[in-house]
């Protein structure tokens, strides 16, 4: 979804919309990594209880399998988290640049100027 060759050919006023919908996407992927971490953690605690009062072991072995899939998918949305953050600074350090603000294609046309005129 999010790929930093597309910020190469990318106006300013697209590349602000982009922006927007990223940092969106970022805070439900945050929040949801929360919901997840949250659930692991009072999970854990409960099986931890149960297994102190003697309880039984093929809920206790549900549970854990259960957590472990929880276990992957929470590496993953901290991955996805991960790639969001550098998309972003990267974004952040293009848009940052007030005084002239040029994407890539701009660029690679002023340098076929200047190499035309130096011919």
């Amino acid at each position: 979804m999010f790929e930093f060759t597309d910020l190469d050919g990318m106006s300013r006023v697209w590349m602000l919309h982009k922006q927007k919908d990223a940092v969106l996407y970022w805070r439900q992927v945050h929040r949801l990594k929360g919901a997840f971490v949250l659930w692991q953690t009072q999970t854990i605690a409960l099986v931890r209880r149960y297994k102190a009062t003697g309880g039984a072991s093929d809920l206790t072995q549900a549970v854990d399998a259960v957590a472990v899939k929880g276990e992957l998918t929470l590496r993953k949305l901290d991955n996805l988290e991960q790639r969001l953050n550098k998309y972003l600074a990267d974004m952040d350090a293009r848009l940052g640049d007030g005084t002239k603000w040029y994407n890539a294609i701009e660029i690679q046309a002023l340098y076929e100027e200047s190499e035309n005129e130096e011919k």
